[in-house]
């Protein structure tokens, strides 16, 4: 970094009162701050897109975001220790004074970050610019700047060229301070990876993988080393960091602990310490393993932390694991995503088990072949399909025989009715109406009894067990889903028959199956129609119920090409999909990419846009609330003893008024709660 020369004005005033630093000492920590971050990227692709010189707008911004400490009322409100009654955001008087008494012109660049860098430019707080005549001229430049955004791809390559320089200067800011009050940030690292040495050979996935563009669709069978895959696509696209958008909490944790990445997600304080975390949050580590509704939120531009997400988005690589797995409310989301990210010119994979081709046109914004590596002969034998009730969850006697055994149920209902139906004792129940805690707990539970070399037992297991737990069996019943979801179950079946890595398949008995079909009740995959009473199945599990037959012996590949039938038609949006993926790219990325707006949130549902379509679902506490309590403190119980449910459900929960904050808050709870079997309301 080349030397920059401080203002000799900033050695005599005060920076910062806690600890008590001087201007000039802030200011060159920040300097330092935002040179440590151009180290890592960011200023090759941003010369790339902008033709500008990103370390010479960003360390200049530095140099004067704090200038407006300088005004004698912001110096002695602090040496008086009542900053609070300064009256003024110093942010807005720094863009002033660094052209009228430091001689400095800033760009338009440099005033936003500068402006943005503690979270005020917001049409919440644009009363703040009128707090003195001559702030107004510096909030109309803003409004004309913001309305020269001419549609969603000048709004995105704008959003570029701004969220780049103001997020990095909120970041350098963040890190200089956490350093300052004797908190050390999390370090920050260019992405790297060398593929295991413990591995003789790539396996065909792995090969493929590094051959893909820059955009790119990959399909490979459950355990055939996709994480690797996509590590080896991400080196070959030279990344500074590499984003995993996982379609749930489940996903993204389990894969985090798998890669060593950083995690974030709702429930992700449970699981690194808080700078990790707070870097994972601004996506600033090398992996990032997050949920893809964390991915669509750094589009909107709602807060200031979507701004600096922005920047490290648009300077990653980004893989989309499991890309099928989403209904199309969800899939309207990945459109928009797939196109914003095409604009800005950030590669991304998407990856599945059972990928259709005909998904690949229809979610991705460029012209992509499937790349299909799927291999492999191992089978399972269908041993029986047998219709039942909405109750009926007859377990086979193979369950009870076999070494390690797998049951999937459709809803958690089904799942405890399975459970109690077990006559063995090693037997395990998972499923999303568990605390958190007995969440962990039962997953290491789990991963005990069925992952290589565990002791043996039987898990039952909702969808939120398809893909999250790296565990095999070798029988397995299911209850009867959409094709590419019984190839993701399946794929638990004879897990580790295949040891040397070379994707050849050493011979081993078939995994045998048993498929239990309830006809009058297709929950979650159907809807319930109350005109006439009755449920209505999904046309893709109405076709996968007449591609599975008893007898059959099937293989991996026999369902891929199940789910090409199944799926022929592509991705088709209801009106309602349609619907939110306009405003998300009309209202959030074209309307939001400079000024916060009034009502800006990180939450996935608030406004018109969603990241998914979940209505109606609240929070119940397992166990009596305390009186009074903090707004951290509720959020940790929240976190430690709250369980998601539709909010009809509330009417057989209890309700206690609770001081959140000085707040009066209605909490509901309940006591109707056990360890083993989860929620039971």
């Amino acid at each position: 970094m080349e030397s920059v020369h401080i203002p000799s004005e900033f050695e005599s005033c005060i920076g910062k009162t806690d600890p008590h630093l001087t201007l000039a000492e802030h200011t060159q920590h920040v300097i330092e701050e935002a040179a440590s971050l151009l180290e890592v990227g960011y200023s090759k692709k941003y010369r790339q897109i902008t033709g500008q010189d990103l370390g010479r707008l960003l360390i200049s911004a530095a140099l004067m975001h704090d200038a407006g400490k300088t005004a004698n009322r912001w110096q002695d409100c602090a040496d008086a220790g009542r900053l609070q009654e300064v009256g003024m955001r110093h942010e807005i008087a720094s863009v002033l004074l660094a052209r009228s008494q430091f001689g400095r012109y800033l760009w338009p660049e440099q005033e936003v970050a500068i402006l943005a860098h503690h979270e005020k430019l917001s049409y919440r707080t644009a009363g703040r610019f009128r707090d003195a005549e001559e702030f107004e001229p510096v909030w109309k430049r803003l409004r004309r700047l913001e309305n020269q955004a001419a549609g969603f791809e000048d709004a995105l390559r704008k959003r570029h060229r701004f969220s780049t320089v103001r997020g990095l200067l909120s970041m350098a800011d963040r890190r200089a301070s956490q350093r300052e009050s004797g908190r050390a940030p999390a370090d920050v690292v260019p992405f790297s990876y060398e593929f295991p040495s413990e591995y003789d050979t790539k396996r065909k996935v792995q090969q493929t993988a590094e051959q893909l563009p820059k955009v790119a669709a990959l399909r490979a069978e459950t355990g055939s080393g996709k994480t690797d895959a996509a590590l080896l696509w991400a080196k070959a696209q030279g990344a500074n960091r590499v984003i995993f958008a996982m379609p749930t909490r489940f996903t993204a944790t389990s894969l985090a602990e798998d890669v060593g990445g950083g995690l974030y997600h709702s429930a992700a304080k449970e699981k690194i310490d808080a700078a990790r975390l707070q870097a994972s949050d601004r996506f600033l580590l090398p992996v990032v393993v997050t949920t893809v509704d964390q991915v669509l939120l750094a589009l909107t531009g709602r807060t200031e932390k979507q701004h600096m997400r922005f920047a490290n988005l648009a300077d990653s690589v980004v893989v989309m694991d499991e890309i099928d797995a989403y209904d199309d409310f969800v899939q309207g989301n990945i459109q928009v995503l797939s196109q914003a990210l095409s604009t800005i010119e950030v590669p991304h994979l998407a990856m599945s088990a059972t990928l259709p081709s005909s998904f690949v046109d229809d979610l991705l914004s460029a012209e992509v072949s499937l790349a299909d590596a799927t291999q492999g002969s191992d089978a399972f034998a269908v041993r029986s399909v047998r219709e039942v009730g909405k109750e009926q969850t007859p377990v086979p006697d193979a369950v009870e025989e076999a070494e390690r055994a797998i049951i999937y149920a459709n809803t958690v209902d089904r799942a405890i009715s399975y459970y109690r139906s077990l006559e063995r004792e090693d037997k395990a129940l998972y499923h999303s109406k568990f605390t958190r805690p007995d969440r962990s707990r039962i997953e290491d539970r789990i991963l005990e009894m069925l992952s290589e070399g565990g002791s043996g037992g039987v898990a039952v297991m909702t969808q939120v067990g398809e893909m999250s737990l790296n565990v095999t069996c070798d029988v397995m019943v299911t209850d009867l889903c959409p094709i590419d979801r019984l190839a993701q179950r399946t794929g638990r079946m004879k897990r580790y028959a295949n040891k040397d890595g070379t994707g050849e398949d050493s011979a081993s008995e078939d995994g045998a199956l048993y498929v239990m079909h309830p006809t009058d009740y297709p929950a979650p995959y159907g809807k319930y129609l109350r005109s006439e009473g009755r449920w209505q199945r999904s046309e893709a599990l109405a076709k996968s119920a007449n591609l599975i037959e008893e007898g059959q012996r099937l293989t991996k590949t026999d369902l891929k090409e199940m789910s090409e039938e199944v799926y022929a038609d592509g991705v088709s949006l209801g009106p309602q999909a349609r619907r939110n993926a306009r405003r998300l790219r009309e209202e959030e990325v074209q309307g939001n990419w400079l000024i916060q707006p009034s009502d800006g949130s990180d939450d996935t549902a608030s406004g018109e846009w969603k990241s998914r379509n979940i209505q109606g679902r609240s929070t119940v506490i397992v166990g009596e609330p305390p009186l009074a309590v903090g707004w951290a403190e509720f959020r940790r119980l929240q976190l430690q003893r709250g369980v998601s449910v539709m909010t009809y459900k509330l009417d057989q929960a209890q309700e206690k008024t609770v001081s959140i904050g000085g707040d009066d808050r209605q909490v509901p709870w309940t006591d109707q709660y056990e360890r083993e079997t989860g929620l039971q309301l």
